[in-house]
């Protein structure tokens, strides 16, 4: 799970170690949509495919998100998994 603060700008980089490759100069490309199966996430939350990293603002009342991230190498071969972003309260 990432947490996420609604009502604040948010930039949360998915962790490192959730895909890994024994290829070295494999090229991976990563992809984030709804879990839902609908391919386009909300108008507020954007996803970085080169770093791995939603970045938006959620608007007050937003609920957990479950996502998809899928990676796709240069052979062919991916992998996905999912990725629950939860709001947070705090500062």
């Amino acid at each position: 799970s990432i947490g996420f603060r609604p009502g604040s700008q948010n930039n949360q980089k998915i962790p490192d170690d959730t895909f890994t490759h024994t290829r070295t100069e494999a090229v991976v490309e990563l992809r984030a949509t709804l879990a839902d199966g609908k391919t386009v996430l909300p108008s507020w939350l954007s996803f970085n495919s080169r770093t791995g990293t939603f970045t938006g603002t959620p608007p007050p009342g937003t609920g957990p998100i479950e996502v998809t991230v899928t990676a796709k190498d240069n052979f062919g071969k991916s992998a996905s998994t999912k990725i629950t972003l939860s709001p947070v309260s705090g500062g």
